[in-house]
């Protein structure tokens, strides 16, 4: 028999789960479509025994950014889309300072995490709106929109845009 007390309890419990508690390994969700990237380290969702992996269907359900912006690796002005790293943060309950992105290459930088950064970067997965190749620096690229503000474009922010990204650790 159910009490107003335990009735109160379930309601509230149900309205959690609703509206945003603390996310289960079952909010996050599997990938149906070939996994993009895996995410690591200090997160609370999972949805894989070593962390959080993304296929393309579940990275653009996220809050995507865009924007119109050159780079050293490409003078021509292209659109580059995809989430915001802040928001893939977000959906994994990341709870670190920094990250390490690495490439499929293996190539690996150490940043701050998204939140930290002044200049807040996508993980574009599409420019002028086609995927981005494998050959052509895909699937994923972290991409600062370089156009915004003469403080983007430096060195060190060019550093941390890697390209062909297959994963990310979250660490201290």
């Amino acid at each position: 028999m159910m009490t107003r007390r335990s009735f109160g309890s379930s309601v509230c419990a149900l309205a959690a789960v609703a509206f945003g508690a603390p996310k289960s390994s079952l909010a996050l969700g599997r990938p149906t479509g070939t996994p993009l990237l895996a995410v690591s380290g200090r997160i609370g969702v999972t949805n894989d025994p070593a962390g959080a992996v993304f296929d393309r269907a579940m990275l653009d359900a996220l809050p995507q950014g865009r924007f119109l912006t050159t780079n050293s690796w490409d003078p021509e002005r292209r659109a580059y889309s995809g989430p915001w790293l802040k928001d893939i943060f977000a959906a994994v309950g990341a709870t670190g300072r920094r990250i390490k992105v690495t490439a499929l290459n293996d190539y690996a930088v150490t940043m701050p995490v998204p939140v930290d950064q002044p200049f807040p970067p996508i993980l574009a997965s599409r420019i002028d709106d086609q995927p981005i190749p494998t050959r052509g620096k895909g699937p994923l690229w972290v991409m600062y929109d370089f156009a915004s503000d003469p403080g983007v474009r430096t060195k060190e922010i060019e550093a941390l845009a890697v390209w062909n990204v297959k994963s990310i650790e979250v660490l201290d």
